[in-house]
């Protein structure tokens, strides 16, 4: 049976369907900075606790090679395996560097040069009393003083990549009880001069496929198994999509650690990650990609069982794949979860069957109540749930192994379309993922967290009773902080044009004449206009007082920094972008080659020679500027009219901006960046930007002539030009699903991004 078709709930409406994948839309519009504020990594080990904690502080100290510190922003240090003996004075816990950044980490591109994590201050006692010293440093360096103790992590860090373990070695007399101690992290990146960490500060994922599985490694690392071969992976700030080598959808993921993770799917799908890298794996025993692998658990990373369709179950006992499957058709019914307490006490669970694996051999029980069970989980041996739907009676199902046998509960309240997803942090806290809504057992009781979903949840993990995450179709995941329910992707219109008035205060706008606005006071986005008006694509300011957004059918609203006003633009061609040279002199640009301009009273048109639809507009000054559009068409004003310019291209050119007159790039379709250096025959030559070709480059912004970004699709390419070279900057893989159309900000450290969905990036450090 199709697993398309199993969970209760997933028909969606065919226009929401229909939406997610139809093919994007053509964009309607459209010197190195010092590292002064970055926050060290504080860490407090606590000896008898034998804990090691790592948190930001304020900021504090100088600039030394490139140096970063943001625990949880740019990289983030985590601990295991501590270890404390009194009597040898002797503390010590095995360290890992996570790089957060949106590229490679200990490398400029070309060599290799690894990270140094070295301390900037301490180790300092703070309760007890003596002196704690750092017995094992990779050496003393001067970083940002001089005499520091490193320990040196060799090698590349990928983005979200997790490094191999160091063991740090403390010497502490009996007589201290705590000590603190600040880190940094010295390393190289490719594009270095403009290190910026990307948000999603709005809208949703990169990815619009279900989300079929969830496992966390830990709260600020978590994994979800969705369509298409896509893992989505959480670091802690946003969701991201990784690349895997497939193209099977994937229905279970689970881990042994952050770096050994097993996700299995379509086709027999068994893949495998090493922290940096998926690999297919590729086994005789995982069968000749004829049926469908739908669960994945482990006791450890040499016991790891797969289950799928037609009783298929395998199991990796770390040197090789050993085919489980019943000869003597042990059943032959579709499994679609495995879950074990312990390597000798393992449940597998599917349509109309319980299985379990007591260390030496499977046997099946038939359930107390026809059902198929799509997920089974527990806390202990004598405290198993499975969950289903009994599909004869339309009911959801959730039994529950005591230790001897199993029961059905009858919970009136629980979810009557089907339960699709069981979770449990303990006996007296176990939740449960159905068709219409997100319940919590608390060891008497079923209740609603969340009822009346339109759309069926799917999946369901946790680190601990305030820390669970939750998904289903279309990349939706919302989390449970212990007291509510934070919605991490929400579905919103799609946005086309951003400005940022200061580095903490924006404004963006998009369909059905949405306007949203970043408060400078708490950093979040709120509507400001609701979705009920012409559709808006350009949105330009002077001031946080003095904002014009520019749409539909000749569509102008200005913004007084308390009310959005319409005003009236003399024509009704769709108007695409908006620049100007200060508050006296504004122009908006359209389709049928529409210009249009303000002179501090009035919006009167001009000619623009020109019928062609234009896309955006960039101004130098009040006599100097530049309108881009479909078939290559560059117009420049010399203050008192328009002229055509040489582009050297026919394809259709979406964005344009520069630093000076002659210093103006233009982008646009098949990956055109296209660059004008002031010459007097007015030709623009393209640029080797490693835009790829076939992929639209929708916006281009930049601080200054050495630091210019691009956003190339195809998934998502932030390029970055630092005035010698282009880069990538962040990328997300090929399967991503939304595109951004619009880039602005108000430096080199500080860019806002937007697009489909009410996506919204920010770039900041």
């Amino acid at each position: 049976m199709s697993r398309d078709l199993l969970r209760t709930g997933l028909l969606l409406p065919a226009v929401v369907l229909a939406a997610a994948c139809a093919d994007h839309p053509a964009a309607p519009r459209i010197a190195p900075p010092e590292v002064s504020q970055r926050a060290a990594l504080e860490c407090r080990a606590t000896l008898r606790a034998r804990t090691v904690e790592c948190r930001a502080p304020a900021p504090s100290g100088p600039r030394a090679n490139l140096i970063l510190g943001g625990q949880g922003i740019y990289v983030r240090v985590a601990t295991s395996n501590v270890e404390y003996a009194e009597s040898d004075d002797y503390f010590a816990a095995d360290f890992t560097l996570q790089n957060l950044l949106d590229q490679p980490l200990g490398t400029d591109g070309t060599s290799v040069y690894g990270a140094k994590v070295f301390f900037h201050t301490g180790p300092t006692v703070t309760d007890g009393t003596g002196v704690v010293t750092v017995t094992n440093p990779d050496g003393l360096g001067t970083f940002t003083a001089a005499g520091q103790p490193y320990f040196d992590y060799p090698g590349v860090i990928q983005p979200r990549g997790i490094s191999a373990p160091r063991r740090w070695e403390f010497e502490v007399p009996e007589t201290v009880e705590s000590f603190i101690f600040t880190l940094y992290v010295e390393t190289q990146t490719p594009v270095e001069p403009s290190v910026l960490h990307w948000r999603l500060e709005g809208g949703t994922p990169t990815f619009l496929g279900t989300v079929w599985a969830l496992w966390a490694a830990a709260p600020h690392n978590v994994f979800a198994a969705s369509d298409g071969g896509v893992v989505l992976h959480f670091d802690g700030n946003s969701w991201r999509a990784l690349t895997t080598g497939t193209e099977s959808t994937l229905y279970g993921i689970w881990g042994a650690a952050a770096n050994r993770v097993w996700a299995v799917g379509e086709f027999d799908t068994v893949l495998y990650w090493d922290g940096e890298t998926w690999t297919q794996q590729e086994d005789p025993d995982l069968g000749a990609g004829e049926d469908d692998f739908n669960g994945v658990w482990g006791s450890g990373a040499d016991d790891v069982w797969v289950v799928g369709n037609g009783g298929r179950i395998v199991r990796w006992d770390g040197s090789d794949w050993v085919d489980y499957t019943d000869p003597d058709n042990l059943t032959i019914a579709d499994l679609y979860s495995v879950w074990g307490i312990a390597a000798d006490d393992v449940w597998a669970v599917g349509d109309d069957v319980i299985l379990h694996w007591d260390g030496a051999s499977w046997t099946a029980t038939a359930p107390p109540v026809a059902a198929l069970l799509f997920s089974v989980r527990g806390s202990a041996a004598d405290d198993v749930w499975a969950v289903g739907c009994g599909c004869a009676q339309e009911t959801g199902v959730a039994l529950h192994w005591d230790g001897n046998e199993w029961t059905q509960d009858t919970d009136p309240d629980l979810d009557p379309d089907g339960l699709n997803a069981v979770w449990a942090a303990a006996g007296d806290d176990v939740w449960a993922a159905g068709a219409s809504s997100l319940m919590r057992y608390d060891g008497g009781d079923w209740t609603v967290v969340q009822g009346g979903l339109d759309y069926p949840l799917l999946a369901l993990v946790g680190t601990s009773a305030t820390n669970v995450f939750a998904g289903g179709p279309l990349g939706f995941i919302e989390r449970w902080n212990g007291a509510s329910l934070d919605t991490m992707t929400v579905t919103n219109p799609t946005l086309y044009g951003v400005w940022a008035a200061s580095d903490d205060e924006a404004w963006a706008v998009g369909e059905n004449g949405t306007i949203v606005h970043r408060d400078a006071g708490t950093g979040a986005w709120a509507t400001e206009l609701c979705g009920c008006g012409p559709t808006l694509y350009g949105v330009w300011g002077t001031s946080a007082s003095s904002i014009w957004a520019v749409g539909d059918g000749g569509t102008i609203l200005h913004h007084d920094g308390t009310d959005w006003d319409p005003q009236t633009s003399g024509t009704a061609e769709d108007l695409a972008g908006i620049w100007g040279s200060g508050p006296l002199d504004v122009v908006a640009v359209g389709t049928g080659g529409a210009i249009v301009r303000y002179d501090g009273t009035d919006w009167t048109a001009e000619a623009s020679g020109t019928s062609e639809d234009l896309a955006d507009v960039w101004a130098a000054s009040a006599s100097d500027a530049f309108a881009v559009g479909t078939n290559g068409t560059i117009l420049r004003w010399n203050g008192a009219s328009w002229s055509p310019m040489t582009s050297n291209t026919l394809n259709h050119l979406t964005g344009v901006w520069g630093s000076s007159s002659s210093d103006v790039y233009a982008v646009g379709d098949d990956g055109t960046v296209l660059h004008y250096d002031g010459n007097p025959g007015g030709t623009w030559d393209a640029v080797a930007s490693g835009a790829p070709a076939g992929v639209s480059v929708n916006a281009v912004w930049g601080s200054g002539a050495g630091d210019v970004f691009v956003v190339a699709n195809g998934g998502l390419d932030i390029l970055h030009y630092d005035g010698a070279a282009w880069k990538t900057m962040t990328s997300f893989s090929p399967p991503a699903d939304i595109w951004f159309y619009a880039l602005h900000g108000t430096g080199p450290r500080n860019v806002y991004g937007v697009g489909d969905l009410g996506a919204i990036i920010h770039g900041t450090r």
